[in-house]
């Protein structure tokens, strides 16, 4: 087997490598870009899907070295660690064609592998927890907010009020972070797949597509597994074992997303098979995002299209 590197390879590689810098510097330093570092790994993976991981690897290389003559060079480690290893796993997955599972499985354990070394980086850097840094810096915010509300001559009770509910709101949110961080990468790792996708069937190769989110479906036995999960955190609960409350937190929250994701698949079903025009799907979504009532509903359907299947029925 011929081993060598051709220079077509690299010369792809060192414009794949001016490209994922330029993404660097634009999400870094210009604000309302920062979302530009989810799609960091898309061109890796084009490149890892062209012409081998070995290319890619050498590409990812040079643009952080690169990267980090023009932001700081923590920033540049950062995006390898969190995008660019991402990059890297999921253009090998597509060079050898694995199936669409095996591709977002390997893709989603190299993303939370890669949050975990991400918040250890920081912690070795900076010496502080990033959860915690979050904490105090709520913290500050909620103390700054009561402070504005004391110099507007608002009422001392619903001032009271207020900073009480804040302060439970945070408290929650501090406390579901584990479960954000399982989501999150997932979320960049189907985000990236999707769209590296679509660019290589425009570049005229043949790849295994998720299938369309309207015909997303989980499997009989969630419900199974969903009635484990709550039966160990009960019996973690019934033997006081530390912090499964917060377990228990993050496994409501968890089912939540999980059933409000199926509800959408139902919900995106009934608005393919009755072909409605873009403007309607948005108007549909714009609605059960905004209206708080329309969450627990799509919640539900999902739940009840788990057990019962009941999406083909809608015509």
């Amino acid at each position: 087997m011929n081993h060598k590197i051709s220079t077509r390879a690299l010369t792809e590689g060192a414009i794949i490598a001016a490209i994922t810098v330029s993404l660097g510097v634009l999400s870094y330093y210009i604000p309302f870009l920062t979302l530009l570092m989810y799609i960091w790994p898309i061109p890796i993976i084009i490149l890892g899907k062209r012409h081998g991981i070995a290319v890619s690897i050498i590409s990812t290389i040079t643009a952080a070295l690169v990267l980090g003559f023009l932001t700081p060079f923590t920033y540049a480690i950062q995006l390898v660690i969190m995008y660019g290893l991402l990059g890297i796993v999921l253009g090998y997955a597509f060079q050898k064609d694995m199936s669409v599972g095996k591709t977002v499985l390997l893709g989603y354990i190299v993303a939370l592998v890669s949050t975990v070394l991400l918040l250890q980086f920081y912690r070795l850097i900076t010496g502080v927890n990033i959860i915690d840094e979050l904490a105090q810096m709520m913290k500050f915010s909620l103390e700054e907010i009561t402070k504005i509300y004391q110099q507007s001559g608002m009422d001392q009770n619903l001032i009271e009020e207020t900073v009480t509910q804040m302060k439970n709101t945070l408290k929650t949110v501090l406390q579901i972070v584990p479960i954000l961080l399982l989501i999150i990468p997932f979320m960049v790792t189907i985000i990236n797949i999707w769209i590296s996708e679509k660019i290589l069937k425009k570049l005229g190769y043949q790849v295994k597509e998720i299938p369309p989110f309207w015909d997303w479906q989980l499997p009989n036995h969630m419900i199974f597994g969903l009635f484990l999960m709550f039966l160990i955190v009960a019996l973690g609960q019934h033997f006081k074992i530390a912090k499964i409350d917060m377990v228990y937190l993050n496994l409501v929250y968890l089912i939540i997303f999980v059933f409000f994701l199926q509800g959408l698949a139902v919900i995106s079903n009934f608005f393919h098979k009755k072909k409605l025009s873009k403007p309607l799907w948005i108007i549909g979504f714009l609605l059960i995002f905004l209206i708080p009532l329309f969450h627990i509903f799509v919640q539900f359907l999902g739940l009840f299209d788990t057990i019962f299947h009941f999406r083909n029925k809608l015509i």
